[in-house]
């Protein structure tokens, strides 16, 4: 069985503890670009394929970043669930509301019903 290698040493988490007091979180921007790479063209075959990914999972400016740049460059969709509507403002132009049960069209910030 071979053993996953992480993308930081020790050495490297022993000198991000002086200079950052826990808890922290270290991401793999490598690791991120290269899996949604991989997600990619395992359904490259489906052209319907569509990739969900809820905000409020990892709510990171620096990830929605990568994501949007990923998702400009490849021109796919995220449908991203959120309760932060500005977050959602800043990523898309279109967005939808679902309160008591019923889907609200709120692009141009009025609200419609659908």
């Amino acid at each position: 069985m071979s053993q996953k290698k992480t993308f930081v040493t020790l050495e490297q988490l022993k000198e991000i503890n002086k200079t950052y007091p826990t808890p922290y979180h270290l991401y793999d921007e490598k690791g991120i670009r290269a899996n949604a790479e991989r997600l990619k063209k395992a359904f490259s075959w489906n052209k319907g394929y569509r990739e969900y990914f809820a905000v409020k999972a990892t709510p990171n400016p620096f990830i929605l970043n990568i994501l949007k740049e990923i998702q400009e460059r490849e021109r796919i969709a995220y449908l991203f669930i959120s309760h932060d509507r500005e977050v959602v403002s800043w990523f898309t132009d279109e967005k939808r509301e679902l309160k008591g049960g019923r889907l609200y069209d709120i692009s141009g910030g009025a609200g419609e019903n659908r």
